[in-house]
């Protein structure tokens, strides 16, 4: 018997947050009864001539006298969001997500205080009963530029009751750069593959992690995650 399907594809071009902005159109999707079966995904290559040389213009590829440089990836992530009503066992479940636009970008002379990044987690956060469910986990999209990076330090600053952390310790957080480079448009769905990775293979530090990319032009989005059964 053929199980009847309607196909639609949508094309974001929106950089880092881009797949997580797909992931919280695809709950909404499934919430409203539009789907029940939504695949989000990215793909990036930084590896073309004029695009090293727009790096190399901007002072961000990853090269002696670059002031706040990163190492370019390429690379493609997909994840695949259904509803409950298919009875497919979940790798984990997405406990909130929300998205916005920052005004004050990257390579302009606006000084980024973070409050749209702060608010994006925040709501992402809300369903949380703290302290008791506080984030055990971080994944991200920080790259070594020192604009991402001192955007999410105001961040810890604003929200630290949402994470859970030993005494005396810092707040840590994991980034895929380090072994795959800056993934660009791929960077969300892998870093959901990696959080989910964590909790299969029994190093992660506990059972809910926050997920949060930027994209250059302005999109902020950060998504709950919690492992499945």
């Amino acid at each position: 018997m053929k199980i009847p399907y309607r196909l639609s594809v949508t094309i974001a071009h929106k950089g880092h947050a881009g797949a997580f902005a797909g992931l919280e159109l695809a709950t909404e999707m499934i919430r409203t009864g539009r789907s029940n079966l939504v695949l989000v995904g990215g793909v990036e290559s930084y590896f073309h001539a004029d695009t090293i040389d727009w790096l190399i213009d901007n002072g961000q590829l990853a090269m002696d006298g670059s002031r706040s440089p990163f190492l370019p990836g390429e690379g493609a992530a997909a994840v695949a969001l259904m509803s409950g009503s298919l009875r497919i066992p979940s790798l984990a479940v997405i406990r909130g997500s929300h998205t916005a636009i920052e005004t004050s970008l990257i390579k302009t002379d606006d000084v980024n205080l973070a409050w749209t990044l702060t608010s994006v987690v925040r709501q992402a956060a809300t369903s949380l009963r703290l302290p008791h469910e506080a984030i055990d986990s971080i994944w991200c999209d920080l790259n070594g530029e020192r604009y991402r990076t001192d955007e999410w330090s105001y961040v810890l600053l604003r929200l630290p009751q949402l994470f859970r952390q030993l005494h005396g310790e810092p707040t840590r957080y994991n980034t895929a750069v380090e072994f795959w480079g800056d993934m660009g448009a791929a960077t969300g769905a892998l870093l959901v593959v990696l959080a989910v990775n964590a909790w299969q293979r029994l190093y992660a530090k506990g059972p809910r992690a926050l997920l949060f990319a930027g994209s250059e032009q302005g999109l902020r989005s950060a998504i709950v995650l919690e492992q499945g059964a």
